[in-house]
Formats: C-alpha cells, sequence, structure tokens
C-alpha cells in the first residue's frame, strides 16, 4: 500500500456511514418498516431499496475508474480534494428527486435491500483493495447533481449518500412513530 493513500480514511468513513445506516433501520419497528409517512415520502423499506440500487451502479463506475487510474507515484500527495462536501449532501432542505431508473419499486422489502446493500459493499470493498497505490484523483466521472467527482470523492459521495438517507430514514420513523402515538389504543 502507498504510504500517503487517502483510501484508509475514506473507507474508515465508508464503513462508520453503513454501520450508521444500519443502526437506524434497526431502530425502526418491523410494522413500519414498509409504510410511508404519507403519500408523497419514501417508506424506510423504500429508501434501503434506493440505496441498494445506487451502490452497484457506483460499484460499476468505481471499478472503471480503478482499472484506468494511474499509479501514486512514491512521493505523491495527492492534489485533488479527496472528499466531496458532506454538507451539501446533507442538506435535506434541498429536495434532490432521484430519476426513474433510481426510484424504489413497490414490493421490495427492507430485507432484500439490506442484502443487496450487503453484496455491493463486499464488491466495493474488494474493488477499492486493488486501489490502495492508485491515484484515483486523476480519474473522474461526472454525478448529475455534484458535477465532475474524481475516484476519492465517488468514494466519498458514496458514504454522504447512504449518510443522507439515514437522516431521512430517521425522519420518516419518527413521523410514523409520532402518528402512531396519536391513535388511541384499541379496547
Amino acid at each position: 500500500m502507498h504510504p500517503r493513500s487517502p483510501l484508509p480514511e475514506l473507507l474508515a468513513q465508508l464503513n462508520e456511514d453503513r454501520a450508521s445506516l444500519l443502526a437506524a433501520v434497526a431502530q425502526v419497528p418491523a410494522g413500519l418498516l414498509h409504510e410511508r409517512p404519507s403519500s408523497e415520502r419514501w417508506s424506510v423499506a423504500e429508501v434501503v431499496e434506493h440505496l441498494s440500487i445506487v451502490e452497484p451502479r457506483v460499484v460499476k463506475l468505481m471499478k472503471g475508474l480503478v482499472a484506468t487510474a494511474p499509479p501514486l507515484s512514491p512521493s505523491a500527495v495527492p492534489t485533488e480534494p479527496l472528499r466531496v462536501s458532506r454538507r451539501l449532501i446533507m442538506d435535506r432542505s434541498r429536495l434532490i428527486v432521484a430519476p426513474p431508473p433510481l426510484q424504489p419499486q413497490p414490493g421490495i422489502g427492507a430485507e432484500a435491500g439490506l442484502a443487496k446493500l450487503d453484496a455491493s459493499r463486499a464488491e466495493l470493498l474488494t474493488t477499492l483493495e486493488r486501489a490502495y497505490d492508485l491515484d484515483l484523483g486523476a480519474v473522474s466521472h461526472a454525478h448529475p447533481v455534484l458535477g465532475l467527482l474524481n475516484g476519492f470523492q465517488w468514494i466519498s459521495f458514496q458514504g454522504g449518500h447512504e449518510a443522507r438517507h439515514t437522516a431521512q430514514i430517521v425522519e420518516v420513523a419518527s413521523a410514523l412513530m409520532e402518528r402512531d402515538e396519536r391513535i388511541p389504543p384499541l379496547s
């Protein structure tokens, strides 16, 4: 491994973001996972499915970037920014509508989505294991909202995207539980 590779730091953040996502989903009662808080908002299961659609696309993209990235020279310090702005990604006041191919489909369960996420994360980590000596800052691909991102920024985006949707899961779960507390118990 290159002594100045930024990958360990980026992967640590990616792992933290995944752990937060899994913890947020685990906090949602099973009976509420597939319930929408309103007709225009996704259920927790739909959010998980959206993530399970996006990450494999990022994996495919990263495979291409890893395949074309030049090696880091022994004295190189990556000069391109290594992260995308988490503040920008996490700004939930800015509505970003996923295009139709990234929209969840009815009937996919939270468990199936989590299993797909687990498989795509394993594939992403395997891909990135081959990148420790590569300059992912020298290769890039455009993101439809954020613009041109280099390989390091794509890794950062993946974690930030999960963190954004973890916040969404917390919001959805809170709205559902608040609504359920107002329903009087059956007697």
